[in-house]
């Protein structure tokens, strides 16, 4: 059995305009924690599972023991490789071989008709083969808490945070929302990306459009029973 690469990371997060986003003015926290996971031994290709933690505290992480009791803040999701350059380079923490079986890998949903998600049908990778050749049929109850099987990277990940913490907000009875003004901060949310600031508005909008509708459908990982988070039922 190989070893698999594990990668801890601290992802940046200060060129987000909080002020700007409701309920979120005062956050505060330059950085989220994630763990990226390589899939080469499973998919032979260069992606990874990535974890961000739900960890909001100015007391930094640096050891593989901080993290053990750490919740996720949403399910892994499939992922290119982190970015290490640049002004929103991550930072690694920690970095070692350890082996992993390919049933510890979460179960991820594919629909065959993302603008009709409804009456699609729904599907189910498993074992760190997520290849669409090897999906499996099911019922959109039965895969409805799974993530999509789609490729996040940083700026998505990025995205995904605030999404996740305005949903918790709503949640809390401190915030409401409507689909469109998730829309509107999810755009600020990209744009203040260097890598997207000077792309189109049309394309930016496309891309909230694309991401937006599946990020605010997912439940709260809190709330999904600790038995079936990442797992097909």
């Amino acid at each position: 059995m190989k070893e698999t690469n594990i990668t801890y990371y601290k992802l940046p997060l200060f060129l987000i305009p909080f002020k700007e986003i409701p309920s979120l003015e005062e956050f505060h926290l330059r950085y989220a924690y994630c763990k990226a996971i390589s899939l080469k031994n499973f998919m032979g290709d260069d992606y990874y599972l990535i974890s961000v933690f739900d960890y909001w505290k100015d007391v930094e992480l640096n050891n593989l023991s901080d993290f053990k009791n750490l919740d996720l803040l949403f399910g892994e999701v499939l992922s290119t490789k982190f970015n290490t350059r640049g002004e929103l380079k991550c930072s690694v923490i920690l970095k070692f071989d350890s082996i992993i079986e390919k049933n510890e890998l979460p179960h991820l949903r594919y629909c065959s008709d993302e603008l009709e998600r409804t009456n699609a049908n729904w599907f189910y990778l498993k074992d760190g083969n997520y290849l669409l050749f090897s999906a499996i049929k099911s019922q959109r109850e039965n895969v409805k808490h799974l993530e999509d099987m789609v490729l996040y990277v940083d700026p998505i990940i990025r995205l995904r945070i605030v999404i996740e913490l305005l949903k918790r907000n709503i949640k809390k009875g401190s915030l409401k929302l409507s689909k469109q003004q998730f829309e509107s901060i999810a755009y600020i949310v990209l744009k203040s990306n260097p890598s997207l600031a000077k792309k189109s508005d049309d394309l930016i909008n496309d891309c909230v459009k694309s991401w937006v509708q599946p990020m605010i459908s997912m439940p709260l990982y809190e709330d999904i029973p600790q038995k079936i988070r990442g797992s097909f039922f």
